[in-house]
């Protein structure tokens, strides 16, 4: 069985070209689901901005199937799944999800003790938001 940590350890690739600069040492995946099917890999430097970008055609992608406005789909066709062991990406869930109202203590506890397994093999230092929800096991102010 895969694990996140076993999905974590492929993601941080030292040996993998970025896709934007060339630069050796990836943290992040972007998967392309339709055809022509490919995978691009990022590295730290270059993730947030191309993160942003995708992001943003998934948000137009959404948006057409919701007005069901079949030229707008047509022209935002292509579906992606993207990974990283970036804290942004973490970071960013986290907070979307706390925005949402409160989270089950059971499922905030089981998070932070998944981000400190996490820690090793993500990128860069920990956010403080996200230290913070690990020392409290998943409570936050």
């Amino acid at each position: 069985m895969t694990t996140s940590l076993d999905l974590l350890r492929t993601l941080h690739d030292n040996s993998a070209a970025c896709d934007g600069c060339g630069r050796l040492g990836t943290i992040a995946r972007a998967t392309r689901l339709t055809d022509p099917r490919s995978v691009a890999r990022y590295c730290s430097v270059c993730w947030p901005g191309e993160r942003r970008r995708r992001l943003l055609h998934l948000d137009e992608r959404r948006a057409a199937i919701v007005a069901g406005d079949p030229d707008r789909l047509a022209a935002a066709q292509v579906e992606e799944h993207l990974e990283s062991c970036s804290w942004l990406d973490v970071q960013d869930f986290l907070s979307q999800a706390l925005s949402n109202g409160p989270i089950d203590p059971g499922v905030a506890a089981e998070w932070a003790r998944a981000y400190a397994e996490w820690a090793p093999l993500m990128d860069g230092p920990i956010p403080e938001m996200i230290q913070r929800f690990i020392e409290r096991g998943g409570l936050l102010d």
